[in-house]
């Protein structure tokens, strides 16, 4: 998940492969801040205390998302959020209805490759998530930007 705070110019990006890392980028150096289940363990936790990242339990064995981003506004006042995840993570918050606008890149390229995953995966949940175009951008190399919000 990328999230930007436009207020202090920082960039925070999630790590989808694990579910629980959120890190941030601001001009020349990186810090990161942890989002981790109950799960994580003391040592961890105490690693994480001992380098100074600030890190925040949203969850009992699987990341509560909802809490997630709580947490993150009240904590960092973060109050927007723009994923650059994969479809996994897309899914996610998509399942948790926590989707309110769609930016969709089209490139004219076709690979045929049929392990590469659609937009969202939501793991076989039904999402009724309905979406209407807002706005369509043509782009140089002939690709597409579609901005749909949720109804």
């Amino acid at each position: 998940m990328e999230i930007t705070d436009e207020r202090l110019n920082i960039e925070y990006y999630f790590d989808s492969a694990n579910d629980q890392t959120l890190a941030y980028k601001s001009d020349c150096f990186v810090l990161a801040i942890e989002v981790l289940t109950e799960q994580a363990s003391k040592s961890y936790l105490a690693f994480l205390q001992s380098m100074e990242i600030p890190y925040i339990i949203c969850g009992t064995e699987n990341l509560d998302l909802n809490q997630a981003l709580t947490k993150l506004k009240k904590h960092f006042g973060i109050t927007a959020i723009s994923l650059a995840g994969g479809a996994i993570i897309n899914g996610a918050f998509l399942k948790a209805h926590l989707v309110d606008e769609i930016s969709l890149v089209v490139s004219p390229y076709v690979s045929g490759d049929q392990n590469i995953k659609s937009a969202f995966d939501t793991l076989g949940i039904f999402v009724d998530d309905k979406f209407t175009i807002k706005t369509t951008k043509p782009l140089g190399d002939g690709g597409v930007h579609l901005l749909y919000v949720k109804d």
